[in-house]
């Protein structure tokens, strides 16, 4: 069993590009759509990012409006939209990685969910997994990251400006890989899978600026 790389998280993400999701939450207004794919043995869970005008609508609303809604979770405050798309995902998500070694690899709005959705899975008493692989995440838990990261390996990318895990400004954000120009790309074109390869390739040949 061996976890992918860095670099290669982001293909596994890619991977799910075009391809009918293999469990599509219930809440109409909060959807959620999730991946699994079985790597050497090792389930990799990964919701998709922003894909339609209701997702954008969501992701908005928790950004834009300190007023937005929050549900308690613990000791956690978790933006509403986030909390009841993860939550309706949880039974799906603990059957698949059941007794099974698994890890997140996700994107943008879904790297929030994913990340919820791993809070979850430890509170129900579940192993935590193995990596969390937060591609531009947006933020998902207000004020500090709850206890139950501490001792989870994370990595993740921060290219450019790229608006994204910036926001909302309110919530606490993993601690991320700085990767790409800092002012010199469109601030969402920076945010695409194919801009963080690439940066993250030029980073690795030495060629970032």
């Amino acid at each position: 069993m061996t976890l992918v790389s860095n670099r290669e998280s982001i293909e596994v993400v890619r991977n799910t590009y075009g391809l009918t999701p293999d469990f599509i939450g219930p809440v109409d207004q909060h959807p959620i759509r999730i991946h699994f794919q079985e790597i050497d043995g090792v389930v990799y869970v990964t919701p998709e990012g922003s894909r339609t005008l209701q997702d954008w609508k969501d992701n908005v609303m928790a950004w834009a409006r300190v007023d937005y809604p929050k549900v308690a979770h613990g000791a956690a405050l978790i933006p509403e939209g986030f909390y009841v798309s993860s939550a309706s995902a949880l039974n799906a998500v603990a059957e698949r990685v059941d007794g099974k070694p698994y890890a997140f690899a996700c994107h943008s709005r879904g790297a929030a969910q994913g990340a919820v959705l791993a809070k979850f899975l430890i509170d129900a008493g579940r192993p935590p997994p193995l990596k969390l692989y937060l591609i531009e995440p947006a933020r998902a838990f207000f004020g500090v990251l709850p206890e139950e990261f501490v001792g989870v390996e994370s990595w993740g990318t921060w290219n450019g400006n790229d608006p994204v895990p910036y926001v909302p400004l309110a919530c606490a954000q993993f601690q991320l890989q700085i990767i790409g120009h800092d002012d010199k790309l469109d601030p969402f074109a920076c945010h695409h899978l194919v801009a963080v390869a690439a940066a993250l390739d030029d980073l690795n040949r030495g060629t970032s600026t």
